[in-house]
């Protein structure tokens, strides 16, 4: 259970427990909410980030945009064989609901994959590469650059990949 200010009805709680929500809290007003994400407790700067896993509201959905992002990923050539295909899958997910996440990848996204997968952050970091570099050597280059609007030199780096593909989601589904 969540443990909020005095100001916040248990009603609230238990709403606010069931969507994933960015909520944007200023320091000196100490409006937090105890519980699951150690990202709440992260920084004392202007504003806090926070997150709350959805498990109601947009499961559906989410679940929809999984499966075509798992889809995408096994087209143009990153199995579903490699751990590094669900992270990515979950990331992508993840920066298309909130571009913001792929400003915090190290700080943010890794440990809550890590801890989402029962893992640790570098190797989320690592699988997800090694997924990249097999794409890279080995995948449907031409389809990925198609989709994206224009041609890479080099090889995209875990936050340039996710980016890519979170804008394509973005604006095409």
């Amino acid at each position: 259970m969540f443990a909020f200010d005095m100001q916040t009805s248990p009603k609230e709680c238990k709403i606010l427990q069931n969507f994933w929500v960015e909520i944007w809290v200023e320091p000196h007003t100490q409006k937090r909410c105890r519980g699951p994400p150690l990202a709440w407790r992260k920084s004392r700067k202007k504003k806090e980030r926070m997150n709350v896993m959805s498990t109601a509201t947009s499961s559906k959905v989410q679940n929809g945009l999984k499966l075509q992002i798992g889809d995408l990923l096994r087209r143009i050539g990153i199995s579903g064989k490699l751990s590094g295909h669900k992270h990515l899958t979950e990331s992508i997910a993840q920066t298309v609901h909130d571009p913001n996440r792929i400003r915090y990848i190290t700080k943010d996204l890794y440990p809550d994959l890590a801890k989402l997968y029962g893992s640790t952050a570098s190797k989320v970091e690592r699988a997800m590469r090694t997924a990249i570099k097999v794409w890279w050597r080995s995948g449907d280059r031409k389809l990925f650059e198609d989709l994206i609007g224009f041609e890479l030199s080099q090889r995209p780096t875990n936050s340039e990949f996710i980016d890519l593909l979170a804008n394509y989601f973005r604006h095409h589904i």
